[in-house]
């Protein structure tokens, strides 16, 4: 099997990962998903989540990370496209050549032999989908030209099983999206109930200040009218008297009630940031 070495930096990887899903982009470089997921966590390159390309096709805000740095200080990386054969191959392990065991980690594994087996696969079908038939070959008993209704047999149930993966996947990012909706909600209400909780525990605070100012202005009263006191003595008194019932009716929400009710009831129209 001949292969192809493709030269990359970790931030063109980086980037076309983060624009082409992994499955269509493994296919350009001619191999699996998972492989092409191992080869960027050994380059320590992010990938999408499961669901990245669902949410930015329906319209959610979507980040991606930022590119750290090589944990081996290397920029560069290599990745070998093979050539896709039509044919059943054996494998043997790859003997390093004089030049490869100068830099073995860069030699591929194993050689490829074609066997003139022919073999058609159904390639596409997600992993995990069950015991669906993915593979018809030539054996020693079998001819691939007989297997073709068979293997039309499994295209559908390849394209059936396909569809009914995806209808699963949206359900799930559905329901998803919204349990994450309904946290939300839970969330806003609760703080929306310590606001108020607070809200009222700050009024009945003032409300009782207010009221024990007055008792205090009540008694100070009392006590200037049963004593001796000069009338120099006496404004001084009443100009506290005054200056305390003052403060005692901006304390007291009770002077105002529209207005603080209006704050429990519409916060937005006092706190502008809420809007």
């Amino acid at each position: 099997m001949s292969q192809t070495r493709i030269r990359l930096t970790r931030a063109d990887l980086y980037e076309k990962v983060w624009a082409t899903p992994m499955r269509i982009l493994a296919e350009e470089f001619g191999m699996s998903d998972v492989g092409l997921a191992k080869v960027c966590r050994k380059h320590n390159v992010p990938v999408p989540p499961v669901g990245y390309w669902r949410r930015k096709e329906t319209g959610y805000k979507v980040t991606r990370p930022l590119l750290p740095v090589a944990k081996d200080a290397a920029e560069h990386l290599d990745i070998y496209v093979r050539e896709r054969l039509r044919q059943v191959t054996d494998s043997l392990a790859h003997v390093l050549t004089p030049a490869e065991a100068k830099h073995p980690w860069s030699a591929p594994k194993h050689d490829y032999k074609l066997t003139g087996r022919l073999q058609l696969q159904i390639s596409n079908l997600p992993a995990f989908m069950g015991p669906i038939r993915r593979t018809w070959a030539d054996g020693k008993q079998q001819r691939i030209e007989d297997c073709i209704g068979d293997f039309i047999i499994g295209l559908s149930v390849a394209a059936a099983a396909i569809n009914k993966h995806k209808q699963e996947m949206e359900e799930r990012e559905q329901r998803w999206a919204e349990e994450r909706k309904q946290e939300e909600d839970e969330r806003r209400k609760a703080e929306e109930h310590k606001r108020k909780a607070e809200f009222v525990t700050e009024l009945i605070g003032n409300w009782e200040e207010a009221v024990r100012l007055r008792q205090f202005i009540r008694a100070i009263e009392e006590r200037t009218s049963q004593s001796d006191f000069s009338d120099d003595e006496k404004g001084d008194i009443q100009q506290v008297a005054d200056w305390t019932r003052e403060y005692a009716d901006s304390l007291d929400p009770l002077s105002d009630l529209p207005d603080a009710i209006d704050e429990f009831v519409r916060p937005e129209s006092t706190y502008g940031w809420l809007r």
